[in-house]
């Protein structure tokens, strides 16, 4: 079972997607949400990016939104507490978890894009686009991208691990919004593959995502090259053929057929 590490809870994908969604709940169920304000010390001591006299509610509202950008409690950046939706014990002016002085630096960063990067930009349109925490983080704590995560996978343990993995993942968090499951993320990690002298490994992914988007062309198509290129000359005419069947009369996979000096006959 695929587990992740925030906050140092190990969770499910199903559970963090719970996670989110409870997360949600609090931010918009008033009497919980006026519950856990009312554990909000009314003075504010430390504030180094927001300003000394920023409301309360302003605060708070911040704060929300990076719990729920992120998908953690608000003791991922706060110290003491036992991790729940209780501040009783937590230290709001500590700034003893690294996390917190990791998101000072993060703020800083969005403002500076904001502020000046964004709006330094020729023939920029409106309404602007402006960049939020949830812009990159999409719900994690730790917004990396789905093909660096199974590049981690195959490294550390196997391809086959690796697929195993994505295909639970998959399945858990499809109609979320943390990563992306699309065609393309999986074939160019594929292609990659294959340009650094590794085509059986981007020829097992491209198996894989066959599963998900088996009326694509382009995979068949990159599969039969990685399987020539892994030397597996007839396993590369089987993928060949798997798109004539999508598409008979495609120039492209029929003369890679006819220089491999075969029949181009779909499968049916």
């Amino acid at each position: 079972m695929l587990r992740h590490h925030v906050g140092g809870a190990f969770r499910t994908p199903r559970a963090s997607a719970v996670f989110r969604a409870t997360r949600l709940l609090v931010v918009l169920a008033g009497g919980v949400a006026s519950s856990v304000s009312a554990q909000v010390p009314d003075e504010f001591t430390n504030l180094q990016f927001f300003p000394e006299d920023i409301s309360r509610d302003e605060l708070i509202g911040h704060m929300r939104q990076f719990s729920f950008s992120l998908g953690v409690s608000c003791q991922y950046c706060h110290f003491g507490g036992d991790g729940g939706f209780s501040f009783e014990g937590v230290e709001f002016d500590s700034d003893e978890r690294p996390e917190k002085v990791r998101a000072r630096a993060m703020l800083e960063m969005t403002r500076e894009i904001n502020s000046n990067l964004l709006s330094a930009l020729p023939h920029r349109r409106s309404p602007n686009v402006m960049v939020e925490c949830r812009t990159c983080h999409r719900g994690l704590p730790r917004p990396r991208m789905i093909d660096d995560l199974l590049r981690d996978r195959i490294g550390n343990e196997d391809v086959a691990a690796a697929i195993t993995w994505y295909k639970e993942l998959r399945e858990e968090e499809l109609s979320g919004w943390s990563y992306d499951f699309g065609e393309w993320v999986i074939n160019d990690l594929a292609t990659a593959y294959g340009d650094e002298g590794e085509p059986a490994i981007g020829a097992a992914l491209l198996r894989m995502n066959s599963e998900n988007f088996p009326e694509s062309l382009s995979i068949w198509s990159l599969l039969g090259d990685l399987e020539l290129a892994a030397g597996n000359r007839e396993t590369a005419i089987e993928a060949y053929r798997q798109g004539l069947r999508v598409s008979p009369d495609h120039p492209g996979l029929n003369r890679k057929l006819e220089a491999l000096g075969v029949e181009p006959r779909a499968e049916r």
